[in-house]
């Protein structure tokens, strides 16, 4: 709080607290993004490194939203296990996509003016 109040008087205050609050909240996206990211990797290399059976696989199928037919052509163990896999594979892209975005953003960022004057005040307070 008391960074917040040292920023509001400096000039373009209003300017610095809502920029403040915008990083802040991209840095702490950043952080979930980088764990959702950790955790969905650990989850797919365990997936990859168990055996399973067709309920544990169709109950998996289930859990992750896949919609997949189920009809005799469909219904081997190898099919569902690549479905599984091709599920973790696009989470994962959907999550390095969301971090690229938000770094993006804040590699964006440094070429405000405002945001430059933003990591100075933060770094003489």
């Amino acid at each position: 709080m008391k960074l917040l109040t040292y920023l509001e008087k400096e000039k373009d205050g209003k300017d610095l607290v809502a920029l403040y609050s915008k990083v802040d909240a991209y840095d702490s996206e950043e952080k979930a993004i980088k764990k959702r990211l950790e955790n969905l990797k650990f989850e797919k290399e365990v997936f990859q490194s168990m055996e399973h059976t067709m309920s544990s696989l169709l109950l998996k199928i289930g859990e992750m939203g896949i919609n997949y037919p189920i009809s005799a052509n469909t219904y081997k163990k190898e099919l569902l296990e690549e479905a599984i896999l091709n599920k973790y594979i696009e989470l994962i892209d959907v999550q390095q996509e969301n971090l690229t975005t938000t770094k993006r953003w804040f590699k964006d960022q440094q070429k405000n003016p405002l945001f430059l004057k933003l990591m100075d005040s933060v770094n003489k307070f």
